[in-house]
């Protein structure tokens, strides 16, 4: 028996990338930031498990957890998820939908390139990228590390 699922979907991943950078300010960011964000948006229902002050927590509940999206080690399916997500950065690299340049040093940069097809926002991925552009972006990368538990955060310089 097939099972499909998007997190091990290059394409799938590439156009959560797009997706991603396209409803975030235009700046620099880290690829493990990237990554993270598209764990999240792979799994909002994985929200839960972050560690927020009490004023965000309404965003843990951004779409209910069912024993359906249920991921029961959530660093071992990031680790899984992080080699599809190294090879869509490729692609966006090589389509020049990312700076190169930066690229090569783990930055994640969206160039001005226009994409040929139109990404669907739904009403949760719109709360999440309200989540990230009011909260996420706001912290450091070894904070966010730290609170999102997926990531080794203890020797982050940032």
């Amino acid at each position: 028996m097939l099972i499909y699922h998007p997190a091990f979907d290059t394409y799938h991943c590439l156009a959560r990338i797009l997706n991603i950078l396209d409803n975030i300010p235009l700046q620099e960011y880290s690829k493990d930031r990237i990554k993270i964000y598209d764990y999240f948006l792979l799994f909002p229902n994985e929200l839960r498990k972050i560690t927020l002050p009490t004023v965000w927590n309404r965003y843990k509940t951004i779409k209910e957890e069912n024993r359906y999206n249920q991921v029961q080690n959530s660093r071992d399916v990031f680790m899984r998820v992080s080699s599809f997500q190294e090879l869509a950065f490729g692609a966006l690299a090589s389509f020049d939908l990312i700076d190169t340049k930066l690229f090569n040093q783990d930055i994640i940069l969206r160039t001005a390139k226009p994409i040929n097809f139109d990404l669907v926002v739904t009403d949760v991925d719109g709360l999440y990228f309200q989540f990230l552009n009011d909260y996420a972006n706001k912290l450091s990368l070894k904070e966010f590390k730290e609170r999102t538990k997926l990531m080794a955060h203890k020797y982050e310089l940032s």
